[in-house]
């Protein structure tokens, strides 16, 4: 068995940027987590491939704290998950991430692809640049699927993983606007 979501999104950054900072170092490699639940990048590697794609893995730990009605005893328990992504070359105004991770206690595995373009959608309308042209923004669509070799209980874990699709496409999506803020006015 396994579950399946998709989401979609629109902002407005052009794609010829977007893929730009999703071919970095910076976005592949940096920890997505947040500060109420720190992640750790323990080992990574990043690479630019003959096939002009660029392909990056980190494996990535985190702390999580017990239970506060777990007891004294109760420890911390570290979450490890590898995750590897290929980014394909830009091409006729789109292209694509796949992304592969193990899931929680590595009891199966998750995919992710998006798939970025070319659009007017994420840019108001009349809105222009400093040139007075009418800015491209970027669509985004984004499909998880999660499969897990626990039975049961397994099929709550996948319905869990994939529900988040949309909170971690929002994410996403502003650390590109963040990195675009950032790299632009260096």
């Amino acid at each position: 068995m396994s579950a399946s979501k998709t989401e979609q999104r629109d902002f407005a950054q052009p794609i010829d940027r977007v893929y730009e900072i999703c071919c970095s170092e910076e976005f592949l490699l940096r920890s997505g987590g947040t500060s109420e639940r720190p992640v750790t990048i323990v080992d990574s590697r990043y690479e630019h491939r003959d096939d002009g794609s660029v392909f990056s893995e980190a494996t990535a730990e985190q702390v999580m704290q017990p239970p506060e009605d777990a007891g004294e005893d109760a420890k911390p328990k570290t979450l490890r998950m590898t995750q590897s992504s290929t980014v394909f070359p830009l091409e006729n105004g789109s292209f694509r991430i796949e992304s592969e991770a193990s899931l929680p206690g590595n009891t199966g595995r998750m995919s992710i692809t998006f798939r970025y373009s070319a659009s007017s959608g994420g840019v108001e309308q009349g809105e222009t640049n400093q040139v007075g042209e009418k800015p491209l923004g970027c669509h985004v669509e984004a499909k998880a699927t999660a499969k897990s070799r626990i039975p049961v209980v397994g099929r709550k874990l996948e319905k869990s993983v994939v529900s988040s699709l949309g909170s971690s496409l929002d994410r996403t999506i502003e650390r590109i606007n963040n990195l675009a803020t950032q790299t632009r006015g260096q």
